[in-house]
């Protein structure tokens, strides 16, 4: 096994449709990939929706998995750490306020999601299906809901830091405890070696943004749009 890259891949948007399973020739891709290199997941997502979209027999074979923002890890299947993160009742309210306020026309529940050192939420509702995940991204895109809800969080709760996530929602956590703990994390366990990072949320407010702001030296982000994109990228880095 090659020590000197590590392949770091966000999941949503990367390495599989949002919030749907992997597709078949992904999987293909990732099991010639993972089998002699050194592979990290760093995901938004908790562990039990990882499983619900990469298969067993894949995810097993990452040296690391980064779950909930880099707020807890397993490595190779045994779980290494987990943070806390408990909303108080500003925070709640600041959140319930915003489903109340927002102009868009379609909300479908289960706005505020409590993962293990982060918040997880969404004004249309994390119970969208994904015709509703596709319309209100484009809606979001043309309003900037998210970026105006990450702005005025972070200006009310200074010890705060929120990014938007996947297609629907913001993620919200302690500052520092972000995806980009995962790469200290990853740079402490393995010195001497280059990180690729693959991920689709890069820009300013993105999730993916603080792994990208701890890159260093050799190492390279690659911004991708679509699964598709990544794939193609995979490929012809390993001449697959």
């Amino acid at each position: 096994m090659s020590n000197k890259y590590i392949y770091v891949f966000d999941v949503d948007g990367t390495i599989t449709p949002p919030r749907t399973p992997m597709t078949g020739e992904m999987v293909d891709v990732l099991n010639k990939i993972v089998h002699d290199n050194v592979c990290a997941i760093v995901t938004g997502s908790d562990i039990l929706k990882v499983k619900q979209q990469i298969p067993d027999n894949l995810l097993k074979k990452f040296d690391y998995v980064y779950c909930c923002s880099g707020n807890v890890l397993y490595e190779n299947g045994n779980l290494v750490y987990s943070n806390k993160l408990v909303p108080n009742i500003r925070v709640k309210t600041f959140l319930d306020d915003a489903v109340q306020s927002t102009p868009y026309g379609t909300l479908t529940g289960n706005h505020i999601e409590v993962r293990p050192g982060m918040i997880n939420f969404s004004t249309v509702g994390r119970n969208a299906t994904t015709e509703q995940r596709r319309a209100y991204s484009e809606w979001d895109a043309r309003f900037q809901e998210r970026k105006r809800i990450v702005r005025d969080l972070r200006y009310r709760f200074s010890d705060l830091d929120a990014r938007i996530g996947g297609q629907i929602s913001i993620d919200i956590f302690k500052i520092g405890n972000d995806k980009g703990q995962a790469i200290i994390d990853l740079k402490k366990r393995h010195k001497d070696s280059i990180i690729y990072f693959f991920g689709d949320n890069m820009g300013v407010d993105g999730n993916d943004r603080p792994a990208v702001d701890q890159l260093s030296g050799l190492d390279k982000a690659f911004d991708v749009d679509s699964t598709n994109e990544c794939l193609c990228y995979l490929k012809t880095m390993f001449g697959i």
